[in-house]
């Protein structure tokens, strides 16, 4: 080879060095794009960690917050709750005492009409009576007599028992007779039993004297 085909070969390179040169470039790309593809990596990475880290705070605000919400919503709630039942126990209470006068008040008018009622039976008995006497039907006197003393005891705790015990007994001594004792004789028996049931010591010294001179006439002669 003499110097000028040397010489032109040098100053011209060959296919294969502008290849290898190619490759070479290459190369040099590949390993900047893996430099670059592993700092991507790692930012990625960093940038995820933070984003993680971000998030983990997030929730763990939020949860922060829910549960501050929610004990003070829990307080409010529990504070509306204790004083709904204190208004509650107030109101019950109140209405207790409403619930209480109510059946005093109620007590005393029944008790009241109850007297009212005693009272106006005893007037109904002394006039029977006194109607009866007056018409000479002796048995029905002395069953009202007898009704009058009930009602009596009952008013007045037996003021007037006295005068109607006389009734009875002027009755019985001078004016009832065998005859007059009729179907009214069952009423006068009842009304008897009933004032011996009261237990009332006066009152049963006498009626045992009245029933005695009462069966006396019904089963005697007279």
């Amino acid at each position: 080879m003499n110097l000028t085909k040397t010489t032109a070969i040098l100053s011209h390179p060959s296919a294969i060095d502008s290849l290898h040169a190619e490759i070479l470039k290459l190369h040099s790309t590949v390993d900047s794009l893996h430099r670059s593809l592993n700092d991507f990596g790692i930012a990625k990475t960093y940038f995820h960690d933070i984003i993680s880290a971000d998030i983990a705070t997030f929730i763990a605000i939020v949860l922060m917050i829910i549960t501050i919400i929610g004990y003070f919503s829990w307080r409010k709630i529990n504070g509306i709750a204790l004083k709904v039942k204190k208004d509650l126990s107030k109101q019950l209470k109140y209405q207790q005492g409403q619930l209480e006068e109510f059946y005093k008040n109620f007590d005393e008018k029944i008790k009241t009409f109850e007297r009212k009622h005693d009272e106006q039976r005893y007037h109904t008995n002394r006039l029977m009576w006194f109607g009866s006497s007056a018409n000479e039907e002796f048995e029905w006197a002395l069953y009202w007599a007898l009704e009058a003393i009930v009602s009596d005891l009952q008013i007045t705790d037996g003021e007037n028992i006295d005068y109607w015990f006389g009734k009875v007994d002027n009755i019985l001594a001078k004016s009832l007779s065998k005859k007059d004792i009729g179907d009214s004789s069952k009423s006068t028996i009842e009304t008897i039993e009933k004032l011996l049931s009261l237990n009332n010591e006066t009152v049963n010294k006498k009626l045992i004297e009245v029933k005695e001179k009462y069966y006396k006439i019904m089963y005697g002669s007279k």
